[in-house]
This record gives C-alpha cells, structure tokens and sequence, in this order.
C-alpha cells in the first residue's frame, strides 16, 4: 500500500528547494530533516580509524542513495557500506513512489540480508527504521520532482529501536532548463 509517512513539513521544505545545483550541506540537512529523516552534524575528522579496523556491518553503515532515470523517474537504491555494494555490486534498487511492499521487497533483495537479520550471530539492525527512510526518501522526490538527486553515502544504522542516521547527506535540485 502506497505509503506517506506522518511528520514531513513539506511547506517548510518548500522554502529550500528552489535553486538548481547542489545544495549547501546545511539546507540539504534540513530538507532531510523536514522529512523526518535524522541527520547527524558532521561526522568528526581523524575518528575513521575504529570504524575501517571493523568490517563494514560491524559499523553499521549503508549507502542511500536516489537518482533520476530517464525513462523511469526517480529511482532509490540501497547497499550496505563498503565491500558488499562496492565490490560485489550488492545494491537493490525500486523505483518511486515506493510502496510499503515495495521498501520491505527492497531491502529483502540484497545478498546481504541475512547480515541485516542477525545472521552470523551479528547483531540485526533497525529494519523498520530503513524501510521508514527508505518511505521518506520517496516521498521527497515525489513531492519535489526538481529533485534531482540525493547520495547519503553514510546512513548509520542502529539496533532494532535505535533507529538510523544519514550523515552528511547531499542534494541536487535539477536546473529547470534541462528538466
């Protein structure tokens, strides 16, 4: 079932989608945050060297990202960090507007699921959390088709309950002319 969140401030999202181009971290934060999608301040510097001691689940991160297809409209994509969409191309992908169905079916299709669920005697992640980012992320690019673009390539994701966090995301607006 076709899903809209409860909690988006479209009209306050309103005031920053307007100029083409990518926009500044700040106001690309903001929108995200209009759209109940949590977002962390910048990430400190030098506080990388735990995190790439670790495999890329143990540090719970994933790649959220939305492009615009030519022929299908904005498509959003899904991987787990590092060598699972890197390497092996683990990514799923649905195109928008996502359905409840279509968010769950999304995260189900990646090799790496199972990591997701505990698997391995790991811990499982907030799926629920994922699926709900996955809905916002949506209905952003549904709501604002001069969106263009969205790349959180650091969503950090939490335990069940814990819920997740995008980390320096990005935003591109399409230039009108071109669109």
């Amino acid at each position: 079932m076709l899903v809209y969140p409860p909690g988006i401030a479209e009209k306050a999202a309103h005031e920053l989608v307007s100029e083409g181009g990518w926009m500044e971290p700040g106001d690309a934060a903001a929108v995200l945050g209009h759209y109940g999608i949590p977002v962390a301040d910048a990430e400190p510097h030098g506080n990388h060297g735990a995190a790439e001691d670790r495999s890329p689940w143990e540090t719970g991160r994933g790649v959220l990202c939305v492009h615009s297809d030519p022929l299908a409209g904005p498509v959003i994509s899904f991987g787990l960090a590092g060598l699972f969409s890197e390497l092996f191309g683990d990514v799923a992908t649905g195109v928008t507007p996502l359905t409840d169905r279509d968010a769950t079916a999304l995260l189900a299709s990646l090799r790496a699921y199972p990591l997701l669920t505990g698997a391995s005697g790991g811990d499982p992640a907030d799926l629920p959390a994922i699926e709900d980012t996955l809905l916002r992320l949506s209905a952003l690019v549904e709501d604002w088709p001069t969106v263009a673009e969205v790349v959180i390539d650091t969503l950090l994701i939490g335990r069940p309950g814990e819920g997740v966090t995008a980390v320096a995301p990005a935003v591109r607006i399409a230039n009108p002319t071109y669109r």
